[in-house]
């Protein structure tokens, strides 16, 4: 009966002083592999908070959803911060 190989190891193993090889690098950008939806949602209304006190509570899905696809710039425009505001303009005051 043969004798098994010994276990060899990998470029990976880390030793206290050397760091594992980073061999492979994954991005969930649609959140299909995290749910950071509802964590996004809770940190977006926090920041309209801050802004203006009660208008986190305004940050409904119909509002998420028209804020989608948005630069940072034209949501703050959009939110009126730092000048007029787009939601202003929709409601027609």
């Amino acid at each position: 009966m043969a004798t098994p190989a010994p276990a060899t190891t990998t470029a990976t193993t880390a030793t206290p002083s050397t760091p594992p090889k980073i061999t492979h690098v994954l991005f969930d950008m649609d959140g299909l592999l995290l749910d950071t939806e509802s964590a996004y949602t809770d940190a977006q209304r926090a920041v309209l908070d801050a802004i203006e006190p009660g208008l986190g509570a305004a940050f409904t899905w119909e509002l998420k959803a028209r804020m989608m696809g948005r630069t940072s710039l034209a949501v703050r425009k959009w939110w009126g911060v730092g000048g007029e505001s787009g939601r202003e303009r929709e409601r027609g005051r």
